[in-house]
């Protein structure tokens, strides 16, 4: 093979091994941090688990930094101003953890803001810059010592809507860690299994009886089924009946017309309720009437029944009178029962009856000349005296 060839693919291969690991340090490396530079910020933790070196920092879910160092607060010197900002004692100080992060320096982070450490349940942990309303400004007597802010070593407390500049603290705290909590469930879940364990037991008896109900009722299942799918056709016949009466032209129309008088129905029938209520209305005052009658002949119905009682005995005693009066009419030799039965003592009364009506007759102009006579007395009565004495021709 020619010998420049061979020069070129091996150079070929050494660029393209270049060009790869450039590549790779772009991506996985602290590229950025290169060309752009850093400044530390500081964090104080009671503990910091699964936090090293390269630990990232990220805000929002960006990348905006590393950790680089990690060590215990006791080989920090001269930590009394920040422990008062922090409000911790020095023994609690002592006992944390101090994290120094590199951020990126195009990244700010600002005083009232806080590094959170959050565990994952591999291990790996990550630290968050989270924002936080219970900012305070200045230390306080016993202030938490999760709460945040920043400040410079041997400087007062500055403004916590100021970014937080290099070598300046803020405050950190750990999140919940999910290995504990699976770890505080872990007694839980025997309780869970035995549970789980009893409700299949539970299931799997109440499928034995299940399937000895199916065993024993096979026969009566099968008449069910059948008689399931007799109703079924039923039903689909009844559909299909009601399908064809419902597809009729005329059998919509006349719907769409009941429908239409439906609320001329109702009405008719709100009329017809409200006419009730008032008859019923009317009803219940009669019986109110009925009643208010009633309370007097119930308070006096003995004595009633007493006044019926004698009037009853009057009406059978009249009825035994009419009874012996009837007898006497009906008798041929009482007086009555000779007046009906004997048609010659009837004529002579008839005959009578017209003698006294000739009578009365003949006795009308008698009486008209004493009327005549009467009236001339009370008019003049001198005249009736001297004719009386002296006779004329008379009065008429």
């Amino acid at each position: 093979m020619d010998e420049r060839i061979i020069q070129f693919r091996v150079g070929v291969m050494v660029f393209a091994t270049i060009l790869i690991a450039l590549i790779l340090i772009f991506m996985f490396g602290d590229f950025h941090q290169i060309i752009h530079g850093t400044y530390e910020v500081r964090v104080w933790l009671r503990e910091a688990p699964g936090v090293a070196v390269d630990t990232p920092v990220r805000k929002s879910g960006i990348l905006i930094g590393r950790v680089t160092r990690v060590e215990f607060a006791e080989t920090i010197a001269d930590h009394e101003e920040i422990r008062g900002f922090l409000g911790v004692s020095e023994a609690e100080f002592e006992r944390g953890v101090v994290l120094t992060m590199a951020i990126q320096s195009d990244k700010r982070i600002y005083q009232n803001e806080l590094a959170r450490v959050r565990t994952s349940l591999l291990g790996d942990a990550v630290v968050q810059i989270v924002r936080t309303d219970n900012s305070k400004h200045g230390p306080s007597p016993s202030p938490s010592p999760f709460g945040l802010g920043a400040m410079t070593a041997g400087e007062g407390p500055t403004d916590e809507k100021q970014p937080v500049e290099t070598g300046q603290w803020i405050r950190g705290e750990i999140a919940d860690d999910p290995v504990e909590a699976v770890r505080d469930l872990a007694p839980k879940l025997d309780d869970v299994m035995h549970s789980i364990q009893s409700t299949s037991e539970t299931v799997r008896d109440l499928a034995a009886t299940f399937n000895r109900l199916l065993h024993n009722n096979e026969e009566h299942l099968d008449r069910a089924f059948g008689k399931a799918a007799e109703t079924l056709g039923a039903v689909e016949q009844l559909a299909n009946n009601a399908n064809r009466v419902l597809g009729d032209e005329q059998a919509q129309l006349e719907i769409r017309r009941a429908i239409e008088r439906l609320p001329i129905l109702m009405d008719d029938t709100h009329k017809a309720v409200v006419q009730i209520q008032h008859s019923m209305a009317t009803f219940n005052r009669s019986l109110r009437n009925i009643e208010d009658f009633t309370e007097p002949l119930g308070r006096d119905a003995e004595k009633m029944i007493g006044r019926v009682d004698t009037s009853l005995a009057h009406l059978e005693q009249l009825g035994r009178e009419l009874v012996q009066f009837s007898q006497a009419i009906n008798h041929r030799d009482g007086t009555l029962g000779q007046l009906i039965h004997n048609p010659e003592l009837y004529q002579n009364l008839n005959r009578a009856i017209r003698n006294v009506e000739h009578l009365t007759r003949k006795l009308e102009p008698i009486i008209d000349d004493a009327r005549v006579f009467s009236d001339k007395v009370s008019r003049n009565p001198g005249v009736i005296v001297r004719d009386a004495v002296r006779p004329g021709p008379g009065l008429k």
